[in-house]
């Protein structure tokens, strides 16, 4: 496959269009063909070496958080997707950064998911736009748990996600055992924070 990779840290030049392995995805996995990604501050920071210290020293690397896409292959661990579902989802730090092993993002044709990152993909919103919202509605969880003392109000990314149809964001696919996780505490937010918007 396809994919964008650095071998090295730096600006924008050291990115390359090159053939690498497709990703073998594990039990709890699904396989994506990635139709949209996005560049978010800690793709462009790390590729600088940012936080190189923090990062697997193995190189190539394959950068990318966002992702949207079609399933095409599920572990036989998945139980809510299968072949040909349209999903979105953040992929986890450990995964994009490599820090135990080699980073594999969405910066390629194809990509191993976590099933517990991925999400059915809002019916209206297309991939290019579902595509740019997992780590920004991320990001504003952890600044609205981090920060509760603030005022409420209702920001932008939380505005764009409870316009998506919320219901097919994240629907009851949290586990009651789950509940106080991070996927349903996000989601349980969100949830009450988009009920002034149905």
């Amino acid at each position: 496959m396809k994919a964008i990779v650095i071998d090295r840290y730096g600006s924008a030049d050291v990115l390359q269009y090159q053939e690498v392995e497709q990703p073998k995805i594990k039990p709890s996995e699904l396989l994506v063909q990635v139709q949209a990604t996005s560049v978010n501050p800690a793709d462009w920071k790390n590729r600088q070496g940012t936080w190189k210290w923090l990062v697997s020293k193995k190189f190539p690397k394959i950068y990318g958080f966002d992702v949207s896409g079609k399933v095409v292959q599920v572990g036989n661990q998945v139980t809510r997707f299968q072949p040909g579902d349209e999903i979105y989802a953040s992929l986890s730090f450990e995964q994009v950064y490599g820090i135990f092993f080699p980073s594999k993002g969405a910066y390629a044709e194809f990509v191993a998911v976590a099933e517990k990152f991925a999400a059915p993909k809002p019916i209206n919103l297309s991939h290019s736009e579902a595509g740019v919202v997992p780590l920004a509605a991320r990001t504003s969880y952890y600044s609205r748990s981090a920060n509760a003392s603030l005022p409420s109000r209702i920001d932008t990314v939380t505005l764009i996600t409870c316009l998506t149809d919320f219901d097919s964001l994240h629907p009851h696919h949290v586990k009651p055992q789950d509940k106080n996780s991070y996927e349903g505490s996000y989601w349980k937010l969100l949830s009450v924070e988009c009920a002034g918007f149905r």
